[in-house]
Formats: C-alpha cells, sequence, structure tokens
C-alpha cells in the first residue's frame, strides 16, 4: 500500500510516515489503529496482554514471549487407529474468547442435586454421565448451552432414566434394610454356587483374595457355635469377606430360566451383614483394606459408580497407609508379598480406572510409586483359579495412561486457550502410542485385538474381556472431545477452522467411532461365543452403553450419509442384544437399559428428521425402531417383544463350569423373606438365620469334626 502522507506543523513540508503492516488483536477488536509496537502504545496503557496473530505475545509486566515457530512439514494423513498424533504443525495462532470459552466448557462436568435427599454429586467430562447430558442436548439442538447450572438433575438424565444410577432415593429394593426373619435358610448347594460363581466371574479381574480360606471359613459356618472358633477381630473380618463372596456372588450366579430376584435378595443380605468395621478406618489392615475394595466390587454390580469411587478411594488410601505402594515395603520374592503387591496393584488399577469414568481426580501420584509389580505363581497358591497376573500388570499400565489422559485432555487447567491444543495433541499421541506398545507386552491368550485366538479357559476369557473392553473406552476418551467439539459450530469444516491444524477433528472422530465398534464386538464375541458366563457381569453395562452412546452421537452430524447411519445401527443393535442378556444391575436389569439405549436412538433419529431422511430410511432395515412399546412402562412387556424381535438364542452356562440348580429338578429357591417354605429336604443341608447368626440345619458331618 502507498505511504501515508501528513503535513508538517512547523515547516509548512508534507512528510512520509510508514503505514503500520500489522495490528494487535486487542486494537484489531476495539477498531483502533494501532502502532505496532510490543507493546502497542495503547495496550501499554491498559495494562493488558499485547498479542499478534502469529507472531509473539508480550504479558501486561512488558515482558516478552516468543511463540514457537510453525513447524514446515506436511501434516501426515491417519490411516488407520492410533495414528501418530504429535506431529501436525500448527499453520495459524487462534486467540479468538468465544472459541477459547468454547474449549474450556468442552470441559465442563455435570452436577446432580436430589432434593429429596439433599444429595449431590460431581460427574467430569470424561464421565459417562456427562456424555449423556452433552447427546440430550445436541437432540435437543442446545449444543451450546453449559451442562447444568442449577442444582438439580440435569434435564436428560431424568428423561432417559439414567437417575436410578446416581441416587438410590426412589429405588426401594436399593435403599430398604434387610430383614431376615428367623427360619429362613441359605441352603448349602446354593451358598457354594454363589462362592463359585464369584471364583469364576470375580475373581480373575482382582485376584487378591485365596479361594481355600474363604472355603475354610464357609466350611467353619457349618461347624456350628459350639465348634466355631473363638470371635475375634480377625475371624469377624474373615467372616464379613465371606458375606461380600457371598454376595457378589449371588449377583453372579446363573439361574437359567429361573427368576434372579431371590438371588438379589441374598446379595441384598449378605452385603449388609457383612458391614465395614470401624477400625477398618483407623486401624488399617491386609483384611480390612480387601473388605473395602469387596464393597465396591459389589457396587460394581448394581451400577453405583459414586458408591465405587469412593470405596476405591478409602481402598486406596488403607493400601497407602500400610505401605503397598512402596518397594521396601512388598519387594520380595515370596507368595505373601507377591500377594500384597498383587492387592495394590489390583486397588491402583481398578481406582483409576473409576476416577476417569466418573471423572474426578485419583487417590494416586504415580511419582510417589515404586513397588513392583506382581510376579506369577509357579503353581496354584491355595486353590486360586488363575496363577498368571499378565492381565493385573496390563491394567496397571492402563491405570497409568489413564491418569495422561485425564491431565492431558480433561483437567480444566491445562486446555483453557485454543493454543493449548497443540499440548493437548501431543499426549495424545504419546498415550495412542502407550496403548500401542502395551499390545506388544500380553501374552496370547489376552489378545482381544485377534478374533483368531484360541479360547481359553473361563479366568482367561474373563480377563480378555476385561481389559479389552477397559482399552477400548480409553481409546475413546483419547478422542471424543473432537465429537463433542463439532457440535458447537454449524459444520466440522467450521470446527476445524476454528483450532486450525493443532488436532485432525475428523480422525479423532473417525478413532472414536471405530474404538466404539470394536468394543461392542468384543463383547458380543464374548456374550455369545467365548464365555457366556459373562452376560452375569453387571459391570459390562458400562462399557456397552458408552459405545452405544458414542454411535448415536456420531449419527446425529448433518453430513451422515444414509449408509454410515445403517453401519451405525448395526452397531448399536449388536449392543442392544448384549444388554439384553444381562439379567440384572441394580434394581434394574439389562433389558430395562437397552430399552433406554433405543429410546434414546429413537429420540435422535427423530431430531435428524428436519435436514435428512435417515430415520425413514433406517426405520424401515431395523424394525425395532418401529415399535412404540419402549416408549412405556413397565419394561417387561416391551422387553418380551425386544428379546423375541431380536431373537436371542439360549445358552448352556454349564459349559464353562457354572451349575445349573434348577434344570430339570423342579426345586424352588427359598430366599430370605420365605420364612415358612422348606426345602432342605430336596437341596440338603442349609443354614438357617436365627437372632442374626447361622445354625446348620442338620447334625454336623463326620469330616468336619
Amino acid at each position: 500500500m502507498e505511504d501515508q502522507l501528513t503535513p508538517n506543523s512547523t515547516t509548512g513540508s508534507v512528510r512520509v510516515r510508514p503505514r503500520t503492516s500489522r495490528a494487535c488483536n486487542v486494537c484489531r477488536a476495539r477498531k483502533v489503529k494501532c502502532d505496532g509496537n510490543l507493546p502497542c502504545r495503547k495496550c501499554a496503557q491498559s495494562r493488558i496482554d499485547c498479542i499478534y496473530p502469529g507472531g509473539v505475545k508480550s504479558r501486561s509486566d512488558g515482558t516478552k514471549r516468543p511463540i514457537a515457530p510453525k513447524p514446515t512439514q506436511q501434516r501426515k494423513e491417519p490411516s488407520e487407529a492410533g495414528t501418530d498424533q504429535a506431529t501436525q504443525p500448527n499453520t495459524r495462532t487462534y486467540d479468538d474468547p468465544v472459541t477459547n470459552k468454547k474449549q474450556q466448557e468442552l470441559r465442563a462436568g455435570i452436577g446432580a442435586f436430589d432434593r429429596n435427599t439433599d444429595a449431590y454429586q460431581f460427574y467430569g467430562p470424561s464421565s459417562h454421565f456427562s456424555f449423556v447430558q452433552r447427546l440430550y442436548q445436541r437432540i435437543r439442538r442446545q449444543s451450546n448451552a453449559p451442562l447444568n447450572v442449577l442444582p438439580q438433575l440435569p434435564e436428560g438424565l431424568r428423561q432417559w432414566g439414567i437417575e436410578r444410577q446416581i441416587f438410590t432415593h426412589g429405588d426401594e429394593k436399593s435403599s430398604q434394610k434387610s430383614t431376615i426373619p428367623d427360619g429362613s435358610f441359605l441352603p448349602k448347594e446354593l451358598g457354594e454356587a454363589f462362592i463359585s460363581a464369584y471364583f469364576t466371574l470375580m475373581h480373575p479381574q482382582g485376584p487378591i483374595l485365596i479361594e481355600c480360606e474363604v472355603r475354610q471359613t464357609w466350611n467353619v459356618m457349618w461347624t456350628g457355635p459350639g465348634l466355631a472358633p473363638e470371635h475375634s477381630k480377625k475371624f469377624a473380618k474373615e467372616k464379613a469377606i465371606l458375606y461380600m463372596v457371598l454376595a457378589i456372588g449371588a449377583r453372579l450366579t446363573d439361574y437359567g430360566d429361573a427368576s434372579p430376584s431371590s438371588s438379589d435378595e441374598w446379595a441384598h443380605h449378605f452385603y449388609e451383614r457383612a458391614g465395614v468395621p470401624t477400625d477398618s478406618f483407623e486401624e488399617t489392615s491386609l483384611l480390612g483394606t480387601h473388605l473395602l475394595l469387596m464393597r465396591a466390587l459389589y457396587g460394581m454390580q448394581i451400577g453405583r459408580p459414586n458408591m465405587v469411587y469412593l470405596y476405591l478411594g478409602h481402598a486406596s488410601r488403607s493400601a497407602m497407609a500400610l505401605g503397598l505402594h512402596r518397594a521396601q515395603v512388598v519387594a520380595g520374592n515370596n507368595s505373601f508379598l507377591n500377594r500384597l503387591r498383587l492387592t495394590f496393584w489390583t486397588i491402583f488399577y481398578m481406582e483409576r480406572m473409576m476416577s476417569m469414568f466418573t471423572g474426578r481426580p485419583s487417590c494416586f501420584l504415580d511419582d510417589l510409586i515404586d513397588a513392583p509389580y506382581p510376579d506369577d505363581f509357579p503353581q496354584s497358591d491355595g486353590g486360586g483359579q488363575n496363577i498368571e497376573f499378565a492381565y493385573i500388570r496390563a491394567m496397571a499400565v492402563l491405570g497409568k495412561i489413564s491418569e495422561r489422559i485425564m491431565v492431558g485432555n480433561y483437567s480444566p487447567t491445562r486446555a483453557k486457550r485454543v493454543a493449548d491444543l497443540t499440548e493437548v495433541n501431543r499426549v495424545n499421541g504419546e498415550c495412542s502410542q502407550a496403548l500401542r506398545d502395551l499390545l506388544d507386552t500380553l501374552p496370547s491368550y489376552l489378545h482381544f485385538f485377534d478374533d483368531k485366538t484360541p479360547t481359553g479357559e473361563a479366568w482367561q476369557e474373563v480377563q480378555r474381556s476385561c481389559l479389552g473392553a477397559t482399552y477400548h473406552v480409553a481409546c475413546i476418551l483419547i478422542n471424543r472431545p473432537a465429537l463433542v467439539y463439532v457440535t458447537f459450530f454449524d459444520s466440522k469444516q467450521q470446527a476445524q477452522e476454528s483450532i486450525g491444524d493443532r488436532i485432525d477433528i475428523q480422525r479423532d472422530i473417525n478413532l472414536t467411532v471405530s474404538s466404539a465398534k470394536n468394543l461392542i464386538s468384543l463383547v458380543h464375541d464374548s456374550f455369545f461365543n467365548r464365555c457366556p458366563a459373562m452376560r452375569r457381569d453387571g459391570n459390562m453395562v458400562y462399557f456397552i452403553v458408552s459405545a452405544c452412546l458414542v454411535l448415536l452421537f456420531d449419527v446425529l452430524d448433518t453430513e451422515t450419509t444414509p449408509a454410515h447411519a445403517r453401519e451405525v445401527f448395526q452397531a448399536v443393535e449388536k449392543g442392544l442384544k448384549c444388554l439384553d442378556r444381562i439379567d440384572h444391575i441394580g434394581s434394574t436389569t439389562g433389558r430395562a437399559i437397552s430399552l433406554d439405549v433405543m429410546k434414546i436412538a429413537k429420540d435422535a433419529l427423530k431430531s435428524t428428521e428436519p435436514t435428512s431422511h435417515l430415520g425413514s430410511n433406517l426405520m424401515e432395515s431395523f424394525t425395532w425402531l418401529n415399535n412404540e412399546m419402549f416408549d412405556q412402562s413397565p419394561y417387561d412387556a416391551a422387553g418380551s417383544w425386544l428379546y423375541n424381535s431380536l431373537e436371542m438364542p439360549s445358552f448352556d452356562y454349564s459349559t464353562v463350569g457354572m451349575t445349573d440348580l434348577f434344570a430339570s429338578s423342579g426345586v424352588d429357591l427359598a430366599g430370605p423373606s420365605d420364612s415358612n417354605q422348606m426345602v432342605l429336604d430336596v437341596m440338603g443341608q442349609g443354614l438357617q438365620v436365627a437372632d442374626g447368626s447361622y445354625i446348620p440345619s442338620q447334625s454336623v458331618p463326620q469330616g468336619l469334626l
């Protein structure tokens, strides 16, 4: 441009003053002339940061900080999951306040308030509940609205029935006290089935107990009060742990076509009978730590993430109070020290996973932990079902990666501005690489990523499924923010332009959707082929629902094609089949939760009708979307229709070592409330509840004297 001419007031001549070629962001926003200095005169007078687009920044104190020069290499195009995310250049520097605010909103959580009990819970941006509310807002076209600002339950959680997973108010089965009248019986065969179910499905996920010790305590219960050992704090904790094994096992036991309601009653009864001794919080012990962890495991089975988070926090602090996180305490070659390491790393990985799932801080600091990982046992130690602990070592690594994901991607202090996304992208790339490196360390029976892996023993299949599901959730959470960020804009292109090349939004969305599909396929293969007994594990509900919601969130995109939407709903339908096979999760059932997901899917399709014909096209391919029954309650009628329409097969769970107590015997279970029903002549021996204690119903067997 031509130089600007200005008259000289003293000489009358005309002098030439060069026109500045740049203006700082503040002067641009105010539409005033900028002198181009660093800092410029107006910013210096106002004592505010002076920032130039693509240039340098001067702080309000007058110091200068150069911005790193832009790399010149070309950006790599993603070719597969886990493509290196840390090598992309920044072609522009953005500092738009509105865009920065969107980055902060992306890392906001939700609060849930129950006015009836004055209870309040917070869930961070990585949590399942926050994402449910995001999905609800997108369907209602309220993506730019804050998640929730009032002390109440977020509308999406209330409309879709998710509140029952947060609060126990109104949930009679979860809130009522267990009242076991004298005369109720626990048949011996049933109690042993509970123990077997625990060691088949739960023990592989957290092998902290020794089966022979639990069964020894169980046998002591059958010796009668006169032959039982003297009461002591240690025996009280051993008995409490046995009760927790029975409580969890009651929820994991397969009943075939029989109703699981009576097992729920026994589970609730034994959970309350176990209790938590006060000295578990005041005088730490290994048994007390195990008890706290097992109460967390019970919370997983009834779908109470807040309960799980709290008990795992108590167990974590108890473990650290014992020094289990330090090598000087647990290093050594004997089996007891190895068991201490096994206890610590089990608590560690579960606490880290639950922190990520709830979007809350972890109790552990990695820099303060030097405990070695547990070693494999050369032979079975005390009758435990698995003697290899590659699963625990792998989950511990996942726990460390999850903390980096949480801090790097979801921390409200790490990504306040668009410029911070360069660091976020670098951390995401490192986490993706760490996940890929983990796969190279796994033994063949844990190769969840290989469909051709031979079916292993029951405990191996349980570990394979749980490890794979957790791995895929970690992959989802690395890339899921891109899926949400797009909803703040009118198009993906506009969202991409707002952040430049710091993050490839379409790549991250593709990786998120791919991980969700892989998770559902893994669980479906486990439920219907490799390990059908896994359907008794209520904790799998979280993984399935999370994957389904990611897919439904993606299909709402205005650029979605009918072919892509059909592919997505095929994966969602597989997830619904898996949910329908889970008998119960807390006070509800997997079938009821599958109906919740179906309602969400239908609402999602309705929201696309103004701009596309996806709804009509998909309803022709997926008939369950046409049925109005899942909009009604109770769920049983609709659930029966869903069960028939999806053509659910039945399975013989005895193939994985689960006992069918009811096959062709016609025996009814005596639940805790059936005080007048005597079934001992058919079932054999039983423990009778009398004045809060258990006494054998028949004489003591000679083998126990």
